[in-house]
């Protein structure tokens, strides 16, 4: 008798078995799914704490002609000879 060939969005076989699992296979499973949610947790910490690695870009300078710099500057006067 020959194989029935399998049509396209047809499983071979026709019908799937799910098993129980054991207590110490749900362990297991949980285990690896508690694993990897705390891996990508981890990680989307650390991708959204990270910092940049060049300084933000200056600001545009400002229209008017105020002086920038330091403020409280003391200019000493210049003496005239005697």
């Amino acid at each position: 008798m020959r194989a029935r060939r399998a049509v396209r969005g047809e499983f071979e076989p026709a019908y799937v078995t799910r098993k129980r699992l054991t207590p110490r296979e749900l362990i297991a499973a949980a285990g690896v799914g508690l694993g990897l949610g705390l891996a990508c947790f981890y990680v989307a910490k650390v991708w959204i704490e990270r910092s940049d690695v060049l300084p933000p870009p200056p600001p545009p300078p400002a229209d008017d002609d105020a002086p920038r710099g330091a403020m409280n500057r003391t200019v000493t006067p210049r003496r005239a000879a005697p």
